[in-house]
C-alpha cells in the first residue's frame, strides 16, 4: 500500500510537470498560461540583470517575474494573472512607432503620440514578467532603438509644449525600459544607445519651467533615470525640482496653486499631482530614501491628500481657487460652483494602492479605501504603468 501511494504521488508530480508546473511552483517554459516563453528560467530571460546599474530601481523585474509566474494552487493560474496585464489589456505599439518618432518633426507643439507609444510599450513590457517571451522582448528593444537612432521626441525648434510631450512619454517608458534592459534581448550596444537617447530627452525637457505637475512628472523621470544609469546628481535634481518643489509651493491648506485654479478640473489636477508625488516617493523608496516622511516648512504629502479629501466632500474649499478658471479643460470650459469632476477614478486608484501599501493602517488610508474600489488590476501612466504588477502583494 505504501509503494502504491508513493507511485501515485510521483505520477501526480509528473503530470504537473508535463502540463507546465514545476515542483517549485513556477511555470514551465512554453506553458499556455504563461504565454510563448522562449526562456527556460528567469535567470536566462533576465540574464542582463547583473550588467545594469541599480536593477532594483522602482522594483526588481527578475524577482517580480519569478513571483508572478508561480502557480496559485487554489486559483489554478499564475500568481500574477490578476495583477499583470492580459493580452486584451495591451495595445500593439508597432502601429504607433512612426507617429511617436515623428511627433516633433514639425513646428513644436504638444502631441499625445510619445505618451501613446510609451503606454502601449509599457503594457507589453509588464506582460513579459508573465510570459518571458524573448522574441517579443527583442521587438520591443528594437522599437526603442529606432527611437534612439532617430533622436525621437527632441525637435530642432522647441517650446514648453514639446517638452511636456516628452515628459509625458518618458513617464510610462522608463519602467518599461527597466524591464527590457535586464532581459537577454538587450545587447550592450542597445543599452548604451537607448540610455544615451533617454539622457538627451531628459536634458531637453529642462526647458519647461516645471512649476506644475509637468515638473512633478519630470522630477520622477529624473529620479528613475538617474537610478537606472547611475547618475546620482540627476536623481537628486529630480527630488528637488519635483517632489520637494511641490511641497515648497503648496499652500498651508494642502492645495497646489498651479493646479487648483483650473476650473472644474481643479481637484482632478490636485489628484494628478498627488499621484506623481506618491510615485516619486515609491521610486525613492527603492533607493532607500523615505520621501513619504519629508516635509517643507511643516507641509507634507498627507496635507495635499487631506485637502483632496475635504474638498471633494465640500467643493467650496476648492472653488475659491477654481473660479479663476485658468486654462480650463476643453471638456469643461465653463466654471460652475460645486461642480468639480469626480476624482476617485483610475488615477486615484493607482496612487492609493501604493500609498496604502506604505501606510496600511492609518486613518487617512482607511478613509481613502472607503472611497474607492481598488480592484485586482490597475494601470496608470502617472504611477509607472501596471501598478499592481510591479508593486502588489501576490
Amino acid at each position: 500500500m505504501h509503494m502504491l501511494r508513493v507511485a501515485a504521488v510521483l505520477g501526480a508530480l509528473a503530470g504537473l510537470t508535463a502540463c507546465g508546473i514545476l515542483p517549485d511552483g513556477t511555470i514551465r517554459s512554453g506553458d499556455e498560461t504563461a504565454g510563448p516563453s522562449r526562456a527556460a528560467s528567469s535567470g536566462e530571460f533576465f540574464s542582463n540583470r547583473d550588467l545594469v546599474t541599480n536593477p532594483t530601481a522602482l522594483f526588481d523585474p527578475a524577482a517580480r517575474s519569478r513571483e508572478a509566474r508561480k502557480w496559485h494552487q487554489y486559483r489554478k493560474e499564475p500568481q500574477g494573472q490578476r495583477a499583470c496585464p492580459r493580452p486584451q489589456d495591451i495595445t500593439d505599439y508597432r502601429d504607433l512607432i512612426e507617429a511617436s518618432v515623428t511627433a516633433q518633426a514639425g513646428e513644436p507643439a504638444y502631441s499625445d503620440a510619445p505618451r501613446d507609444f510609451a503606454r502601449a510599450l509599457n503594457g507589453h513590457a509588464f506582460r513579459l514578467l508573465l510570459t518571458q517571451d524573448a522574441e517579443e522582448a527583442r521587438r520591443a528593444v528594437l522599437a526603442l532603438r529606432e527611437h534612439a537612432d532617430r533622436n525621437a521626441w527632441i525637435p530642432s525648434k522647441t517650446n514648453w509644449s514639446s517638452a511636456s510631450a516628452a515628459v509625458a512619454g518618458m513617464g510610462p517608458l522608463l519602467p518599461a525600459w527597466q524591464i527590457l534592459r535586464q532581459t537577454s534581448a538587450a545587447s550592450d550596444e542597445d543599452r548604451q544607445v537607448i540610455e544615451d537617447w533617454l539622457g538627451r530627452v531628459a536634458a531637453f525637457t529642462e526647458i519647461h519651467p516645471g512649476e506644475n505637475s509637468v515638473g512633478t512628472q519630470r522630477g520622477a523621470n529624473f529620479m528613475l533615470l538617474g537610478l537606472m544609469i547611475g547618475d546620482r546628481p540627476l536623481y537628486d535634481k529630480g527630488v528637488q525640482s519635483g517632489y520637494l518643489a511641490q511641497l515648497r509651493a503648496m499652500r498651508p491648506d494642502g492645495s497646489f496653486p498651479q493646479e487648483v485654479d483650473r476650473g472644474l478640473t481643479a481637484l482632478d489636477n490636485q489628484n494628478r499631482n498627488i499621484g506623481l508625488m506618491v510615485y516619486s516617493a515609491w521610486i525613492a523608496r527603492s533607493a532607500g530614501e523615505d520621501l513619504f516622511g519629508s516635509d517643507v516648512d511643516g507641509k507634507t504629502l498627507d496635507d495635499a491628500i487631506r485637502f483632496l479629501v475635504r474638498a471633494s466632500d465640500d467643493n467650496r474649499l476648492v472653488d475659491v481657487y477654481a473660479q479663476a478658471n485658468r486654462n480650463p479643460s476643453r471638456n469643461h470650459p465653463v466654471f460652475r460652483p460645486n461642480s468639480q469632476v469626480d476624482v476617485w477614478g483610475n488615477a486615484a486608484r493607482g496612487w492609493i494602492r501604493l500609498y496604502a501599501q506604505r501606510f496600511p493602517d492609518t486613518p487617512l488610508t482607511q478613509d481613502l479605501l472607503r472611497r474607492v474600489e481598488l480592484g485586482h488590476r490597475l494601470q496608470n501612466d502617472l504611477t509607472g504603468g501596471f501598478v499592481t504588477c510591479y508593486a502588489d502583494r501576490f
